[in-house]
């Protein structure tokens, strides 16, 4: 199972004993990462979990102590999870979690191939299971949700009526995360119209929209907070699993980056 002992503490994977209840830490995640989705392979001599968007088996021994590092088999701009073994414990099966969705791929559990996806199960294939004799492979297929928009709202004066809210700033993908400027005049927002999540602005009636930035497929934008004087703004943006802080200008312009992370990011 994984788990963090204490509060603050990254997800590691603890070893339950169903016969007498005991646990036991089997994984040390580094600073910044993460371990999830444990899953046994047949024979259980290898545990498979994703750290860090990616996967990795683990040799263990057979009172289950592992017997060396856990070996990374995935190196994907993707956040790959829920692996399920084939039946001959030689390959992974799992969910490749990206921009365009999720779907399924199969890896060779020795890190000896790349990653091939499974194309004939189409878009939106997730969360695998295969069957002891390995003939059947059971799969989730995910329910694309509907698009979000933005919507504005007048606040009523005490006493006053409220009126319905009104849709703002709409489009067919999603729009996310909107802040006015100091004046009021403009809002920033994070859409993914353009095929990936972007800073775009508007003025504050849902005219004029105009794409600020041009990060070319992050795995997420956080939303742009503007400067006390309404010139520039900062975001956070995660790209290959980093997670930087960004200053660009209101106008337009290439952003700038105000950091470098030396880590990155798990998910669970």
């Amino acid at each position: 199972m994984a788990g963090a002992e204490k509060l603050g503490e990254v997800p590691t994977l603890i070893l339950l004993s169903l016969v007498s209840g005991e646990k036991r830490r089997i994984t040390s995640p580094p600073v910044g990462g993460g371990d999830s989705c444990p899953a046994f392979s047949p024979d259980g001599r290898r545990l498979a979990f994703s750290r860090s968007s990616d996967l990795y088996p683990l040799d263990l021994s057979v009172d289950l102590n592992p017997v060396a590092e856990p070996k990374r088999v995935t190196f994907g701009n993707w956040s790959a999870a829920s692996p399920a073994w084939t039946a001959d414990g030689n390959s992974l099966i799992f969910s490749g979690f990206g921009l365009e969705g999720s779907s399924l791929w199969r890896v060779d559990a020795s890190g000896s191939s790349k990653p091939h996806r499974l194309a004939t199960l189409g878009d939106n294939a997730a969360y695998p299971a295969v069957s002891p004799r390995g003939n059947r492979l059971a799969y989730a297929q995910l329910t694309v949700a509907l698009p979000s928009n933005i919507w504005r709202i007048e606040i009523p004066t005490p006493g006053g009526k409220a009126k319905p809210p009104q849709k703002s700033i709409a489009s067919t993908i999603g729009e996310a995360l909107p802040e006015f400027s100091p004046d009021g005049r403009k809002v920033a927002f994070v859409s993914s119209r353009s095929g990936s999540p972007e800073i775009w602005t508007c003025d504050a009636d849902g005219s004029k929209l105009v794409q600020l930035t041009s990060l070319g497929s992050p795995t997420f934008v956080n939303g742009a907070h503007w400067s006390p004087d309404s010139p520039r703004l900062t975001f956070g943006a995660e790209t290959e699993g980093l997670e930087e802080v960004y200053v660009t200008n209101a106008s337009g312009g290439s952003p700038r980056c105000l950091t470098s992370s030396t880590h990155r990011l798990g998910n669970a």
